[in-house]
């Protein structure tokens, strides 16, 4: 979020294309997280700090995209993302600028 406000990066500009990259990240962590985390158990238990550190950190990034992919599939398919959600008094729950 950080590189959109500094105009480095943009959000998908549609429900299609977040579904995409959600399923995208999903491919990616969901078939790679076990061995990590499996991987990062076993450096610790061995002692081997460096490298269980380093994949104790791969390991929390696949998580987090694990749980980001999920969320943004569930957002998109109720119909959130970019719009604001309508309220029962008919306002939005997105701030004036």
């Amino acid at each position: 979020m950080a590189l959109y406000h500094y105009g480095l990066s943009r959000p998908p500009k549609n429900q299609r294309r977040r579904r995409g990259y959600a399923v995208g990240v999903l491919l990616l962590c969901v078939p790679l997280a076990p061995f990590v985390v499996l991987g990062a158990v076993q450096g610790w238990a061995d002692g081997d700090v460096p490298g269980a550190a380093v994949l104790t950190l791969l390991a929390a990034l696949c998580l987090v995209g694990v749980g980001s992919a999920v969320w943004a599939l569930v957002d998109s398919f109720r119909g959130g993302g970019s719009r604001g959600r309508e309220r029962v008094d008919g306002g939005t729950d997105q701030p004036s600028r």
